[in-house]
């Protein structure tokens, strides 16, 4: 065990994997949203969140991670589309 104690964050909100007025550190924040701890860390200290967490502080995170093109001739479409003619 190390010198300091792991700094924990309470949840208040709906989330698949994370339970409402639970704690959790940042580690665990990153492995259910997805995304690395840096960019975590620089969005609860931009947003002043230390002490409770809720669905408006990941609300970012969450249309970055969910996928918003449905099927393989979407994404395929969208990716010729993305090209330039010229």
């Amino acid at each position: 065990m190390g010198k300091y104690k792991k700094r924990t964050f309470k949840f208040i909100g709906k989330h698949d994997y994370l339970v409402s007025g639970k704690e959790y550190t940042l580690r665990d924040y990153s492995n259910a949203l997805a995304v690395p701890v840096k960019l975590i860390k620089k969005q609860f200290k931009f947003r002043n969140h230390y002490n409770v967490i809720t669905n408006v502080t990941l609300y970012p995170f969450r249309l970055a991670t969910n996928s918003r093109l449905e099927t393989k001739a979407e994404a395929l479409s969208q990716k010729w589309l993305r090209k330039k003619l010229v």
